[in-house]
């Protein structure tokens, strides 16, 4: 990747432990936001590719759980899907506020909506 001043990349695997522990380790503390534009690799099966990116979606959530301050917001791509129940049951369990959006850039008939939550359930 190319280097883009006070940005730090990290090229790796979201869904391996090693990956995680570095970013919980760069930071040291709790953070304000955690923002997830993370997709797989698709190959046109649309189920199988918004399977996917919905377990990225529901990985990222449980990790800020993890890494969010009380009051910290949660933002993620996913696509609608069989898996939106159960997204949406997730996110209620972790923070008081989830709003789903979809925004004006997104194309009319695309299946990709963000994830909004924020605080920190106790």
């Amino acid at each position: 990747m190319k280097k883009i001043k006070n940005v730090n990349f990290l090229l790796g695997n979201f869904l391996t432990p090693f990956v995680k522990k570095e970013i919980e380790t760069f930071f040291k503390q709790k953070i304000d936001v955690v923002i997830s534009d993370m997709a797989s690799n698709t190959i046109g099966n649309k189920s199988l590719d918004s399977y996917k990116i919905n377990e990225l979606c529901m990985n990222a959530m449980e990790f800020a759980k993890l890494i969010l301050k009380n009051k910290g917001i949660f933002v993620s791509k996913f696509f609608m899907g069989s898996e939106f129940e159960e997204i949406k049951r997730k996110a209620n369990g972790i923070f008081e506020k989830v709003v789903n959006f979809k925004p004006n850039s997104s194309k009319k008939e695309s299946r990709e909506v963000y994830i909004i939550g924020k605080n920190i359930i106790n």
